[in-house]
Protein backbone atom coordinates (compact mmCIF):
# COMPACT_ATOMS: atom_id res chain seq x y z
CA UNK A 1 0.00 0.00 0.00
CA UNK A 2 1.58 3.18 -0.79
CA UNK A 3 2.00 5.44 2.25
CA UNK A 4 0.36 8.37 2.87
CA UNK A 5 1.20 12.11 2.13
CA UNK A 6 1.90 13.78 5.13
CA UNK A 7 1.01 17.89 4.41
CA UNK A 8 4.01 19.57 6.12
CA UNK A 9 5.44 23.11 5.24
CA UNK A 10 8.80 23.67 6.75
CA UNK A 11 9.01 21.19 10.17
CA UNK A 12 5.28 22.02 10.27
CA UNK A 13 2.41 19.50 9.97
CA UNK A 14 -0.99 20.87 9.33
CA UNK A 15 -3.78 19.67 11.17
CA UNK A 16 -6.66 21.96 11.17
CA UNK A 17 -7.64 24.62 8.44
CA UNK A 18 -8.83 28.08 10.99
CA UNK A 19 -9.72 30.50 8.38
CA UNK A 20 -8.78 31.31 4.42
CA UNK A 21 -8.94 34.99 2.39
CA UNK A 22 -8.26 36.05 -0.64
CA UNK A 23 -4.34 35.20 -0.61
CA UNK A 24 -3.37 33.07 2.53
CA UNK A 25 -4.86 30.17 4.70
CA UNK A 26 -4.16 30.04 8.65
CA UNK A 27 -3.61 26.28 9.68
CA UNK A 28 -3.58 25.13 13.24
CA UNK A 29 -0.32 22.99 12.53
CA UNK A 30 2.37 21.17 14.99
CA UNK A 31 5.48 22.23 15.54
CA UNK A 32 9.28 20.78 16.63
CA UNK A 33 7.86 23.64 19.62
CA UNK A 34 4.28 22.57 20.08
CA UNK A 35 0.90 23.97 18.06
CA UNK A 36 1.30 26.82 15.93
CA UNK A 37 -0.53 29.23 13.95
CA UNK A 38 0.88 28.08 10.17
CA UNK A 39 0.11 31.15 7.86
CA UNK A 40 0.48 29.66 4.03
CA UNK A 41 0.05 32.18 0.93
CA UNK A 42 -2.12 31.28 -1.58
CA UNK A 43 -1.09 33.74 -4.21
CA UNK A 44 1.73 35.79 -4.81
CA UNK A 45 0.85 39.06 -2.79
CA UNK A 46 -0.10 36.39 -0.07
CA UNK A 47 3.64 35.72 -0.22
CA UNK A 48 4.75 39.11 -0.43
CA UNK A 49 2.78 39.87 2.79
CA UNK A 50 3.76 37.17 4.78
CA UNK A 51 7.65 37.59 3.61
CA UNK A 52 6.51 41.74 5.02
CA UNK A 53 5.15 40.39 8.11
CA UNK A 54 8.03 38.12 8.96
CA UNK A 55 10.19 41.02 8.71
CA UNK A 56 8.16 42.99 11.07
CA UNK A 57 8.01 40.08 13.70
CA UNK A 58 11.49 39.08 13.61
CA UNK A 59 13.41 40.06 16.80
CA UNK A 60 10.19 41.53 17.87
CA UNK A 61 9.18 40.37 21.74
CA UNK A 62 6.32 41.39 23.92
CA UNK A 63 3.80 39.60 25.47
CA UNK A 64 0.24 41.23 23.73
CA UNK A 65 2.36 40.97 20.46
CA UNK A 66 1.86 37.61 18.06
CA UNK A 67 5.34 35.78 18.51
CA UNK A 68 7.35 34.44 15.40
CA UNK A 69 8.47 30.83 15.92
CA UNK A 70 9.73 30.46 12.25
CA UNK A 71 9.26 31.86 8.71
CA UNK A 72 9.98 30.98 5.35
CA UNK A 73 12.52 33.33 3.45
CA UNK A 74 10.35 33.56 0.36
CA UNK A 75 7.08 34.31 1.87
CA UNK A 76 5.59 30.99 1.50
CA UNK A 77 4.60 30.34 5.07
CA UNK A 78 4.86 31.82 8.35
CA UNK A 79 4.27 30.15 11.66
CA UNK A 80 3.09 32.40 14.89
CA UNK A 81 2.37 30.95 18.88
CA UNK A 82 -0.96 29.20 18.89
CA UNK A 83 -3.83 31.84 20.69
CA UNK A 84 -6.21 28.80 22.50
CA UNK A 85 -9.39 31.64 22.18
CA UNK A 86 -10.92 33.97 20.41
CA UNK A 87 -11.10 37.77 18.99
CA UNK A 88 -11.41 40.34 21.44
CA UNK A 89 -15.22 41.72 21.26
CA UNK A 90 -16.75 37.60 21.97
CA UNK A 91 -14.45 37.81 25.25
CA UNK A 92 -15.88 41.06 26.38
CA UNK A 93 -19.87 39.76 26.49
CA UNK A 94 -20.50 39.91 30.08
CA UNK A 95 -17.42 41.20 31.71
CA UNK A 96 -17.59 44.68 33.50
CA UNK A 97 -16.11 48.04 32.49
CA UNK A 98 -13.12 47.87 34.75
CA UNK A 99 -12.26 44.01 32.62
CA UNK A 100 -12.93 45.60 29.74
CA UNK A 101 -10.60 48.94 30.16
CA UNK A 102 -7.81 46.82 31.64
CA UNK A 103 -8.42 44.52 28.37
CA UNK A 104 -8.09 47.59 26.23
CA UNK A 105 -5.02 48.94 28.00
CA UNK A 106 -3.01 45.76 27.93
CA UNK A 107 -3.78 45.93 23.51
CA UNK A 108 -2.46 49.82 23.53
CA UNK A 109 0.70 48.77 25.36
CA UNK A 110 1.46 46.18 22.63
CA UNK A 111 0.57 48.79 20.26
CA UNK A 112 2.51 51.11 22.17
CA UNK A 113 5.92 48.45 21.80
CA UNK A 114 5.03 48.28 17.73
CA UNK A 115 4.46 51.79 17.63
CA UNK A 116 8.05 52.50 19.64
CA UNK A 117 9.93 50.18 16.88
CA UNK A 118 9.11 52.10 14.25
CA UNK A 119 5.75 49.96 13.14
CA UNK A 120 2.00 50.96 12.37
CA UNK A 121 -0.15 48.27 12.36
CA UNK A 122 -2.25 49.43 9.73
CA UNK A 123 -5.44 46.93 9.94
CA UNK A 124 -6.31 46.88 13.79
CA UNK A 125 -9.74 45.10 14.93
CA UNK A 126 -10.77 42.64 16.99
CA UNK A 127 -10.34 39.76 14.68
CA UNK A 128 -7.06 40.29 14.83
CA UNK A 129 -6.72 40.61 18.49
CA UNK A 130 -7.12 37.41 20.18
CA UNK A 131 -7.41 36.27 23.66
CA UNK A 132 -6.28 33.51 25.07
CA UNK A 133 -7.80 31.90 28.59
CA UNK A 134 -5.62 33.67 30.71
CA UNK A 135 -7.18 37.03 29.41
CA UNK A 136 -3.97 37.96 27.58
CA UNK A 137 -4.35 39.26 23.94
CA UNK A 138 -2.14 38.74 21.37
CA UNK A 139 -2.13 41.12 18.42
CA UNK A 140 -2.01 39.13 15.19
CA UNK A 141 -1.99 39.97 11.44
CA UNK A 142 0.68 42.76 10.52
CA UNK A 143 0.61 41.59 7.13
CA UNK A 144 -0.24 45.58 6.21
CA UNK A 145 2.14 46.76 8.62
CA UNK A 146 3.79 49.75 7.57
CA UNK A 147 6.89 52.01 8.77
CA UNK A 148 5.47 55.55 8.18
CA UNK A 149 7.02 56.35 4.96
CA UNK A 150 5.51 56.09 1.50
CA UNK A 151 3.09 52.99 1.29
CA UNK A 152 0.89 51.59 -1.84
CA UNK A 153 -1.84 54.03 -3.12
CA UNK A 154 -5.47 53.35 -2.20
CA UNK A 155 -7.11 52.63 0.74
CA UNK A 156 -5.77 49.58 2.24
CA UNK A 157 -7.67 47.90 6.26
CA UNK A 158 -10.67 47.33 7.06
CA UNK A 159 -14.13 49.62 7.08
CA UNK A 160 -15.39 50.86 10.79
CA UNK A 161 -11.51 50.59 11.76
CA UNK A 162 -10.36 52.80 9.29
CA UNK A 163 -9.42 56.46 10.38
CA UNK A 164 -10.80 59.13 8.57
CA UNK A 165 -7.44 60.22 6.86
CA UNK A 166 -7.09 56.71 5.67
CA UNK A 167 -10.34 56.85 4.20
CA UNK A 168 -9.02 60.23 1.94
CA UNK A 169 -5.44 58.19 0.99
CA UNK A 170 -3.09 59.39 3.37
CA UNK A 171 -0.62 57.13 4.80
CA UNK A 172 -1.51 54.94 8.40
CA UNK A 173 0.31 56.76 11.18
CA UNK A 174 0.42 55.97 14.84
CA UNK A 175 -2.63 57.83 15.44
CA UNK A 176 -4.66 56.07 12.98
CA UNK A 177 -3.93 53.36 14.95
CA UNK A 178 -5.37 54.86 17.70
CA UNK A 179 -8.28 55.67 16.03
CA UNK A 180 -8.48 51.55 14.81
CA UNK A 181 -8.56 51.15 19.09
CA UNK A 182 -10.88 53.33 19.64
CA UNK A 183 -13.44 51.92 17.33
CA UNK A 184 -12.36 48.30 19.04
CA UNK A 185 -12.98 50.09 22.47
CA UNK A 186 -16.74 51.28 21.47
CA UNK A 187 -17.40 48.10 19.78
CA UNK A 188 -16.64 45.85 23.13
CA UNK A 189 -18.04 48.69 25.96
CA UNK A 190 -21.69 49.29 23.70
CA UNK A 191 -21.58 45.82 21.64
CA UNK A 192 -21.81 48.35 18.41
CA UNK A 193 -19.74 50.14 15.79
CA UNK A 194 -19.02 54.15 16.01
CA UNK A 195 -21.38 54.70 13.48
CA UNK A 196 -23.73 51.35 14.17
CA UNK A 197 -23.98 48.44 12.34
CA UNK A 198 -24.98 49.63 8.74
CA UNK A 199 -24.20 49.06 5.39
CA UNK A 200 -20.17 48.46 4.78
CA UNK A 201 -20.38 51.19 2.10
CA UNK A 202 -21.77 54.01 4.48
CA UNK A 203 -18.66 53.13 6.52
CA UNK A 204 -16.67 54.23 4.22
CA UNK A 205 -17.73 58.04 4.11
CA UNK A 206 -19.84 58.22 7.54
CA UNK A 207 -16.58 58.48 9.43
CA UNK A 208 -15.61 61.80 7.22
CA UNK A 209 -19.01 63.14 7.62
CA UNK A 210 -20.59 62.18 10.99
CA UNK A 211 -19.41 61.80 14.55
CA UNK A 212 -19.82 58.76 16.40
CA UNK A 213 -23.05 59.38 18.96
CA UNK A 214 -21.32 58.96 22.73
CA UNK A 215 -21.34 55.42 24.01
CA UNK A 216 -22.85 56.31 27.43
CA UNK A 217 -26.04 56.62 25.42
CA UNK A 218 -25.77 52.96 24.67
CA UNK A 219 -24.20 51.75 28.22
CA UNK A 220 -25.70 54.71 30.50
CA UNK A 221 -23.68 53.33 33.54
CA UNK A 222 -20.65 53.18 31.26
CA UNK A 223 -17.76 55.71 33.54
CA UNK A 224 -17.33 59.02 32.07
CA UNK A 225 -14.10 59.35 31.62
CA UNK A 226 -13.79 56.05 29.41
CA UNK A 227 -16.73 57.49 27.22
CA UNK A 228 -14.72 60.91 27.14
CA UNK A 229 -11.52 58.83 26.54
CA UNK A 230 -12.92 56.82 23.61
CA UNK A 231 -14.52 59.71 21.93
CA UNK A 232 -11.49 61.63 21.77
CA UNK A 233 -9.40 58.15 20.54
CA UNK A 234 -11.90 58.73 17.66
CA UNK A 235 -11.56 62.13 16.88
CA UNK A 236 -11.43 62.97 12.92
CA UNK A 237 -8.75 65.45 13.71
CA UNK A 238 -5.43 63.84 13.90
CA UNK A 239 -4.33 66.95 16.14
CA UNK A 240 -6.79 66.33 19.15
CA UNK A 241 -6.46 62.33 19.26
CA UNK A 242 -4.17 60.92 21.95
CA UNK A 243 -0.80 60.59 20.31
CA UNK A 244 0.85 57.88 22.89
CA UNK A 245 -0.87 54.43 23.11
CA UNK A 246 1.66 53.96 26.28
CA UNK A 247 -0.31 57.03 27.91
CA UNK A 248 -3.85 55.54 26.43
CA UNK A 249 -3.07 52.44 28.31
CA UNK A 250 -2.41 54.30 31.62
CA UNK A 251 -5.61 56.48 31.11
CA UNK A 252 -7.16 53.18 30.20
CA UNK A 253 -6.39 51.26 33.39
CA UNK A 254 -7.54 54.21 35.68
CA UNK A 255 -11.39 55.10 34.49
CA UNK A 256 -12.82 51.84 34.16
CA UNK A 257 -14.85 51.94 37.65
CA UNK A 258 -15.32 55.74 37.57
CA UNK A 259 -18.60 57.29 37.86
CA UNK A 260 -21.11 57.52 35.50
CA UNK A 261 -21.82 60.72 33.51
CA UNK A 262 -25.04 62.53 32.72
CA UNK A 263 -27.27 60.09 30.96
CA UNK A 264 -27.59 60.69 27.26
CA UNK A 265 -31.53 60.69 26.89
CA UNK A 266 -33.74 61.85 23.92
CA UNK A 267 -33.12 64.30 21.60
CA UNK A 268 -31.29 61.85 19.11
CA UNK A 269 -32.48 63.47 16.22
CA UNK A 270 -31.44 67.02 17.62
CA UNK A 271 -27.96 65.39 18.31
CA UNK A 272 -26.97 63.93 15.38
CA UNK A 273 -28.07 67.07 13.75
CA UNK A 274 -25.66 69.07 15.74
CA UNK A 275 -22.95 66.21 15.18
CA UNK A 276 -22.58 66.48 11.47
CA UNK A 277 -22.85 70.55 11.88
CA UNK A 278 -19.30 70.32 13.90
CA UNK A 279 -18.09 68.43 10.98
CA UNK A 280 -18.39 71.53 8.62
CA UNK A 281 -17.82 73.84 11.46
CA UNK A 282 -14.28 71.52 11.15
CA UNK A 283 -14.55 71.95 7.23
CA UNK A 284 -14.18 75.58 7.35
CA UNK A 285 -17.79 75.62 6.66
CA UNK A 286 -19.50 78.17 8.25
CA UNK A 287 -22.68 77.63 9.77
CA UNK A 288 -25.25 78.38 12.15
CA UNK A 289 -28.05 77.39 14.58
CA UNK A 290 -30.36 78.53 16.64
CA UNK A 291 -31.09 76.16 19.77
CA UNK A 292 -34.71 77.43 20.83
CA UNK A 293 -37.11 76.43 23.87
CA UNK A 294 -38.21 77.12 27.06
CA UNK A 295 -35.80 77.26 30.15
CA UNK A 296 -35.44 73.35 31.61
CA UNK A 297 -35.82 72.27 27.62
CA UNK A 298 -32.33 70.53 27.41
CA UNK A 299 -30.67 73.28 25.27
CA UNK A 300 -28.15 73.59 27.82
CA UNK A 301 -27.04 70.03 27.39
CA UNK A 302 -27.41 70.18 23.76
CA UNK A 303 -25.37 73.47 23.48
CA UNK A 304 -22.58 72.03 26.10
CA UNK A 305 -22.40 68.32 24.33
CA UNK A 306 -22.16 70.40 20.88
CA UNK A 307 -19.15 72.63 21.94
CA UNK A 308 -17.50 69.56 23.51
CA UNK A 309 -17.91 67.59 20.40
CA UNK A 310 -16.74 70.79 18.96
CA UNK A 311 -13.29 70.94 20.89
CA UNK A 312 -12.50 67.14 20.21
CA UNK A 313 -12.68 68.58 16.80
CA UNK A 314 -10.05 71.19 17.26
CA UNK A 315 -12.17 74.19 16.74
CA UNK A 316 -10.88 77.15 18.85
CA UNK A 317 -13.96 78.71 21.70
CA UNK A 318 -15.34 82.06 20.97
CA UNK A 319 -16.10 83.69 24.16
CA UNK A 320 -18.70 86.24 23.64
CA UNK A 321 -18.78 88.34 26.97
CA UNK A 322 -22.24 89.78 27.32
CA UNK A 323 -21.65 93.04 28.28
CA UNK A 324 -19.79 93.58 24.77
CA UNK A 325 -21.76 94.88 22.43
CA UNK A 326 -21.30 97.16 18.85
CA UNK A 327 -20.08 95.79 15.36
CA UNK A 328 -16.71 95.92 16.77
CA UNK A 329 -17.83 93.00 18.93
CA UNK A 330 -18.60 91.24 14.96
CA UNK A 331 -15.44 91.79 14.23
CA UNK A 332 -13.50 90.35 16.53
CA UNK A 333 -15.51 87.36 16.45
CA UNK A 334 -14.72 86.84 13.04
CA UNK A 335 -10.71 87.85 12.30
CA UNK A 336 -10.82 84.97 15.34
CA UNK A 337 -12.84 82.46 13.51
CA UNK A 338 -10.77 83.67 9.94
CA UNK A 339 -7.45 82.34 11.82
CA UNK A 340 -9.36 79.03 13.00
CA UNK A 341 -12.46 77.61 12.75
CA UNK A 342 -14.44 78.42 16.01
CA UNK A 343 -17.29 77.50 18.02
CA UNK A 344 -19.03 80.81 19.31
CA UNK A 345 -21.73 80.16 21.75
CA UNK A 346 -24.75 83.23 21.74
CA UNK A 347 -27.75 84.03 23.89
CA UNK A 348 -30.35 86.21 23.05
CA UNK A 349 -31.09 87.11 26.17
CA UNK A 350 -27.79 88.89 26.63
CA UNK A 351 -27.42 92.76 25.47
CA UNK A 352 -27.33 92.93 21.65
CA UNK A 353 -27.10 89.27 21.42
CA UNK A 354 -29.75 88.79 18.44
CA UNK A 355 -28.04 91.93 16.52
CA UNK A 356 -24.79 90.22 16.71
CA UNK A 357 -25.95 86.90 15.66
CA UNK A 358 -27.56 88.56 12.95
CA UNK A 359 -24.61 90.76 12.16
CA UNK A 360 -22.40 87.00 12.47
CA UNK A 361 -25.03 85.29 10.02
CA UNK A 362 -24.33 87.90 7.28
CA UNK A 363 -20.98 87.41 7.41
CA UNK A 364 -20.74 83.38 8.01
CA UNK A 365 -17.09 83.06 9.57
CA UNK A 366 -15.90 79.56 9.26
CA UNK A 367 -17.24 77.39 12.29
CA UNK A 368 -20.10 76.83 14.27
CA UNK A 369 -22.36 79.78 15.87
CA UNK A 370 -24.76 78.65 18.37
CA UNK A 371 -27.46 81.00 19.65
CA UNK A 372 -29.94 80.17 22.50
CA UNK A 373 -32.92 80.83 22.27
CA UNK A 374 -36.39 80.94 24.47
CA UNK A 375 -38.33 81.18 20.53
CA UNK A 376 -37.73 81.14 17.53
CA UNK A 377 -35.63 83.91 16.02
CA UNK A 378 -37.56 85.79 12.78
CA UNK A 379 -34.43 87.60 11.73
CA UNK A 380 -31.92 84.73 11.83
CA UNK A 381 -34.70 82.39 10.16
CA UNK A 382 -35.04 85.25 7.28
CA UNK A 383 -31.22 84.54 6.92
CA UNK A 384 -31.27 81.09 6.39
CA UNK A 385 -29.69 79.49 10.05
CA UNK A 386 -31.07 76.07 11.05
CA UNK A 387 -33.47 76.26 14.03
CA UNK A 388 -33.44 73.29 16.69
CA UNK A 389 -36.30 72.78 19.71
CA UNK A 390 -35.45 69.52 22.06
CA UNK A 391 -38.42 67.58 21.94
CA UNK A 392 -40.09 66.34 25.06
CA UNK A 393 -38.63 63.10 26.70
CA UNK A 394 -41.04 60.31 26.73
CA UNK A 395 -42.03 58.01 29.47
CA UNK A 396 -39.41 55.40 28.34
CA UNK A 397 -36.89 58.49 28.03
CA UNK A 398 -38.08 59.46 31.59
CA UNK A 399 -37.68 56.32 32.95
CA UNK A 400 -33.83 55.75 31.84
CA UNK A 401 -33.45 59.00 32.78
CA UNK A 402 -34.15 58.54 36.56
CA UNK A 403 -32.98 54.88 36.64
CA UNK A 404 -35.96 53.35 38.41
CA UNK A 405 -38.97 51.14 37.75
CA UNK A 406 -41.78 52.43 39.16
CA UNK A 407 -43.87 52.86 36.11
CA UNK A 408 -47.33 54.53 37.40
CA UNK A 409 -44.66 57.08 39.39
CA UNK A 410 -43.10 57.87 36.18
CA UNK A 411 -45.40 58.21 34.26
CA UNK A 412 -46.95 61.19 37.00
CA UNK A 413 -43.32 62.64 36.68
CA UNK A 414 -43.93 62.83 33.01
CA UNK A 415 -47.32 64.38 33.15
CA UNK A 416 -46.60 67.00 35.43
CA UNK A 417 -43.46 67.98 33.70
CA UNK A 418 -44.43 67.56 30.34
CA UNK A 419 -41.66 65.80 29.86
CA UNK A 420 -38.70 68.71 30.05
CA UNK A 421 -35.29 67.34 31.64
CA UNK A 422 -35.51 70.71 34.56
CA UNK A 423 -39.11 70.41 35.50
CA UNK A 424 -37.97 66.66 36.10
CA UNK A 425 -35.82 67.50 38.55
CA UNK A 426 -37.50 70.07 40.21
CA UNK A 427 -40.37 67.57 40.46
CA UNK A 428 -38.29 64.26 41.60
CA UNK A 429 -36.51 67.36 44.52
CA UNK A 430 -33.37 66.94 43.88
CA UNK A 431 -33.23 63.17 45.57
CA UNK A 432 -30.92 61.74 42.86
CA UNK A 433 -27.61 63.72 44.57
CA UNK A 434 -24.73 61.52 45.36
CA UNK A 435 -24.78 60.62 49.08
CA UNK A 436 -20.96 61.89 49.28
CA UNK A 437 -21.28 65.19 48.57
CA UNK A 438 -20.32 67.57 51.15
CA UNK A 439 -22.91 69.87 52.47
CA UNK A 440 -21.88 73.26 50.58
CA UNK A 441 -21.62 70.78 46.86
CA UNK A 442 -25.22 70.05 48.03
CA UNK A 443 -26.18 73.22 48.22
CA UNK A 444 -24.38 74.63 45.26
CA UNK A 445 -26.17 71.81 43.05
CA UNK A 446 -29.39 72.58 45.18
CA UNK A 447 -29.45 76.14 43.82
CA UNK A 448 -28.74 75.38 40.27
CA UNK A 449 -30.84 72.87 39.58
CA UNK A 450 -33.68 74.91 38.11
CA UNK A 451 -31.83 76.98 35.20
CA UNK A 452 -28.01 79.19 35.42
CA UNK A 453 -27.78 81.01 38.13
CA UNK A 454 -24.62 83.82 38.28
CA UNK A 455 -21.59 82.71 39.66
CA UNK A 456 -21.39 86.47 41.62
CA UNK A 457 -25.15 85.70 42.91
CA UNK A 458 -24.03 82.39 44.00
CA UNK A 459 -21.21 83.49 45.72
CA UNK A 460 -22.82 85.64 47.83
CA UNK A 461 -25.35 83.38 48.78
CA UNK A 462 -22.44 81.20 50.16
CA UNK A 463 -20.79 83.90 51.64
CA UNK A 464 -17.43 82.85 49.80
CA UNK A 465 -15.24 84.80 47.27
CA UNK A 466 -16.16 84.04 43.42
CA UNK A 467 -12.86 82.23 43.03
CA UNK A 468 -13.38 80.19 46.15
CA UNK A 469 -16.47 78.88 44.95
CA UNK A 470 -15.17 77.91 41.68
CA UNK A 471 -12.13 76.17 43.82
CA UNK A 472 -14.90 73.96 45.49
CA UNK A 473 -17.59 73.67 42.18
CA UNK A 474 -13.95 71.75 41.03
CA UNK A 475 -14.90 68.46 41.76
CA UNK A 476 -18.52 68.79 40.38
CA UNK A 477 -17.10 69.82 37.19
CA UNK A 478 -14.93 66.77 37.38
CA UNK A 479 -17.56 64.38 38.35
CA UNK A 480 -20.03 65.81 35.24
CA UNK A 481 -22.81 67.20 38.01
CA UNK A 482 -22.37 70.81 37.23
CA UNK A 483 -21.35 73.08 34.08
CA UNK A 484 -19.90 76.50 33.73
CA UNK A 485 -21.37 78.67 30.80
CA UNK A 486 -18.96 79.17 27.86
CA UNK A 487 -18.90 83.19 29.36
CA UNK A 488 -18.08 82.07 32.58
CA UNK A 489 -20.53 83.95 34.14
CA UNK A 490 -23.36 81.27 35.28
CA UNK A 491 -23.13 77.64 36.72
CA UNK A 492 -26.05 75.19 35.82
CA UNK A 493 -26.79 71.35 37.24
CA UNK A 494 -26.26 68.71 34.92
CA UNK A 495 -28.01 65.39 34.58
Amino acid sequence: MPEPVVDTLGPYTRRTLLGQGPHAEVWLADGPRGPVALKRATTDHGARMLRHEGEVLAGLSHPYVAHLDDRDPDGRWLATDYVEGGPVDAWAEGKTHQQRADMLARIAEGLARLHARGVIHGDLKPSNVLVDPDDRPRIIDLGLAHDGGPGEEGFAGTLGYAAPELLRGEAPTPSSDIYALGAIAYRICTGRGPFGDVDPAALAVLPLQDLPCPPSAWVPDLPQQLGELILRMLARSVATRPRDAALVATALRACGQGIPGPVVVGMHRERAILRRMVVQASNGVGTMVVVHGPPGSGRSTLIRETTEAARREDLQLVRHQPTATGPQVVDAIVAEAERRPSVIVLDTESPDGTRIATRLMARRPPGLVMVRAERPVPALLTLGARHITPPPLTVDEVALMLGGDDIDRIREIHALSGGRPGAIRIIVGRTDLPSDLSPRERRILQATSQGPVPVAQLAADLDLGEHDLLDLAEPLFDRGLLAESEDGVFLERVG
